[in-house]
């Protein structure tokens, strides 16, 4: 099953879910700016669970994708974004003393 969804599948898995209808994948490009390999990393891996179909260029949720959005709403759509790239490491903290040339790095890199 998956085990990672993207902002990129939330947004789109949205979308086809308020609008219950096929919709085409340029339509995710121009109103999300997603670039054509998002888009396909997408189809593939929703084609794959059988969450959504693809026809003529255009993407559908399936019942079973449907149900399953219901049952794995809480993983969908109320995960807190964590935001991990903006975490700094511990290594690169830096003790500030009053005056600028006391800067110290904990590892004592600027020594």
């Amino acid at each position: 099953m998956l085990k990672y969804i993207s902002s990129s599948d939330k947004k789109i898995l949205l979308e086809l879910f308020k609008e219950r209808k096929s919709i085409y994948i340029y339509y995710f490009h121009e109103k999300y700016l997603f670039s054509p390999a998002q888009i396909n990393r997408f189809v593939r891996k929703y084609l794959e669970e059988k969450i959504i179909s693809f026809d003529d260029y255009k993407i559908k949720l399936t019942e079973h994708g449907i149900k399953w959005m219901v049952h794995n709403r809480g993983k969908i759509f109320l995960t807190p974004n964590k935001k991990e790239w903006k975490k700094i490491p511990d290594e690169w903290l830096v003790e500030i003393n009053e005056n600028i040339d006391d800067l110290k790095l904990k590892n004592n890199y600027l020594k």
